[in-house]
């Protein structure tokens, strides 16, 4: 084994791709830019669309659905075209994508016509049609980048330089979430959400940068490099076989990819969620410091902090207190508000409800149905309106607070004003507690991080991502990587754990350390996987590309939990995934016949 000291950019023939990796690294800063959007989006389709969180997770399968359907093609145009041919061909395909947005809002908008010209599915199949044509072009991307930064200099540094570019990545991914607050959860002087019709602007802007990034690539110097072929399946050596499947670490990368991708995608996905609903009540100094801040700040600064806390409004697992006894008030419709929540709920709920007369009900399913609806309702609704139906609330006392904020909205409609979206929702909450006492109560002091403020944090998520990048390539630098990468897995498997306890903020915590611990996941099983590949290694990042699939799949199951049970008792799904991860990590050495990456030339030929 040579001892001499090598660079991280200079190749055996003494070439320096530093500027070539540089430019390469931009590419990881899109991609991670883009899915740091997508990361914050569910959250959003499910306050607009009324969807539950499984099925906000068609957003995910959206994006890893384009990912899986393209990285075969990526990898074979990659072949023939070389490594800059592909990447401008993926450049355009996200160019596309990004514009597609435009006709996608426009569709959605259609939704808002009364009476409507399309439905709300038509909107979100519209926007999830863009997602996958961005997510197809992200693949030719990351199907050729992954690689690619692995043979810009020695073999025993690949897993570094990898982690390295992964590294802008994590930087996409900060900003990703705050552009995304901004868009997504931008409200009106009202405090209506304007997110619906804003949406299309940051990707219309992406498709922008992309066309000129295609054009820098398309003159730039981008060397087509050959990675070495360590287990000789490029050449006609006897008795060796040339299939990239006869080599059991590469195969187990592909499932490890699988999972690990699954559980990225399950934590990112449903962070605002975790967020808004498990985190312990907001401390008011905290709420009223914050708001001196930003009353004192200039005006962009002050935008973006204003709207972090709200009261908690939205319903949780537990909030109805006898889902039997109030599914029978609303079966019965004994009262106006009664008869008139079961007109504003979805078919499948009022079904659930009636249903619910017999013993057999499953009470899980029958609580998600209420809650999902519920939340709708109290967001979108005014359960009292004297215009709309002065006799609802006949029979009905008010309590002292849900009157004062009834004369507030009649002294503001003689003003020609409505409530702010906050006050909105909890004049629904306290006539809700006065209609159903002790069946849904409302604590009107009890403050939550709302939407926007919890896709903020998502950015303190993905700082720590960064962090854990930075100091992972140092690791992988010093270590072996598939110690670092089982070690990582363990400690995961851990914070999982103490989340789905629901340890209060110690819980909170440990949903960031979960990100700091992801951070070198993909970069270290796609280096692993490829090792000694030689140029099959295009191939095998296809496949291993085509394994993000994973979180396509396993965040519905996410979803499924949480709407079942709650966010906490979700993290058992990525907790199960890390497991697998670890097993790849600590197995490789037998996996790959090979001591460690490190370690060039210890190949024990198949």
């Amino acid at each position: 084994m040579s001892t001499e000291k090598k660079s991280l950019f200079v190749t055996n023939d003494g070439k320096n791709l530093m500027f070539t990796f540089v430019l390469v690294s931009s590419l990881f800063l899109l991609w991670g830019f883009c899915n740091g959007m997508i990361d914050v989006m569910d959250k959003h389709f499910q306050t607009e669309l009324n969807l539950s969180k499984s099925q906000s997770a068609w957003v995910q399968f959206a994006h890893y659905l384009g990912y899986f359907l393209m990285a075969m093609p990526a990898g074979w145009l990659a072949s023939k075209l070389g490594y800059k041919g592909g990447i401008i061909v993926g450049l355009l395909m996200v160019a596309v994508g990004g514009f597609w947005f435009l006709p996608a809002t426009w569709i959605n908008a259609m939704t808002h016509l009364n009476p409507p010209v399309v439905s709300q599915t038509a909107a979100f199949i519209a926007f999830l049609g863009g997602v996958c044509t961005i997510a197809a072009g992200l693949t030719f991307l990351e199907t050729i980048a992954n690689p690619y930064t692995t043979v810009l200099g020695p073999q025993c540094y690949a897993a570094t330089r990898i982690n390295l570019a992964q590294s802008c990545n994590g930087i996409g991914w900060i900003f990703g979430p705050i552009v995304g607050s901004m868009f997504f959860y931008g409200k009106d002087d009202a405090g209506n959400s304007i997110g619906s019709e804003t949406l299309y602007v940051p990707y219309v802007i992406v498709a922008g940068v992309v066309l000129l990034l295609s054009v820098v690539f398309y003159f730039a110097k981008v060397p087509d490099i050959r990675a070495e072929d360590d287990y000789h399946l490029d050449d006609s050596t006897p008795n060796v076989s040339h299939s990239i499947w006869t080599h059991p670490h590469f195969v187990m990368a592909v499932v490890a990819q699988f999972f690990y991708v699954a559980a990225q995608a399950g934590i990112f996905s449903f962070f605002i969620n975790y967020m808004t609903m498990e985190v312990p009540p907001i401390p008011a100094s905290l709420n009223s410091n914050m708001t001196k801040v930003a009353d004192s700040s200039p005006g962009f600064i002050k935008s973006w902090l204003t709207g972090w806390i709200e009261t908690q409004t939205a319903f949780a697992p537990g909030d109805i207190k006898d889902v039997p006894a109030f599914a029978a008030k609303l079966r019965e419709k004994a009262d106006p508000v009664s008869a008139f929540l079961v007109s504003k709920m979805s078919k499948e709920t009022v079904q659930a409800i009636d249903d619910s007369k017999e013993s057999s009900t499953n009470l899980r399913s029958l609580q998600s149905a209420l809650l999902q609806d519920l939340n709708d309702i109290v967001k979108k609704q005014a359960i009292y309106n004297p215009k709309d139906d002065p006799t609802r609330l006949a029979g009905i006392p008010l309590s002292e607070r849900s009157q004062k904020l009834a004369r507030s909205q009649e002294q503001l409609k003689i003003e020609g004003k409505k409530l702010q979206s906050e006050d909105h929702n909890r004049f629904n909450r306290m006539i809700l507690e006065d209609t159903y006492p002790k069946l849904v109560p409302f604590a009107d002091n009890v403050l939550s991080i709302s939407d926007k403020g919890a896709s903020n944090l998502a950015s303190l998520g993905f700082i720590c991502f960064l962090i854990g990048r930075f100091t992972g390539a140092g690791f992988l630098k010093k270590y072996s990587p598939h110690n670092i990468l089982g070690l990582y897995a363990l400690l995961n498997i851990a914070v999982c754990f103490l989340i789905f306890c629901k340890l209060g903020w110690l819980s909170m915590v440990c949903v960031f350390l979960s990100y700091f611990f992801m951070s070198i996941m993909f970069p270290t099983i796609f280096a692993l996987g490829i090792f000694g590949l030689g140029d099959r290694a295009k191939k095998a990042s296809a496949y291993i590309v085509m394994a993000i699939m994973g979180g396509a799949i396993l965040p519905k199951l996410m979803g499924y939990v949480a709407d079942q049970y709650d966010m906490s008792r979700s993290f058992i799904v990525p907790m199960v995934c890390f497991g697998i991860v670890a097993l790849y990590g600590f197995l490789w050495p037998k996996l790959a016949n090979a001591e460690s990456m490190h370690v060039v030339g210890d190949v024990k030929r198949h």
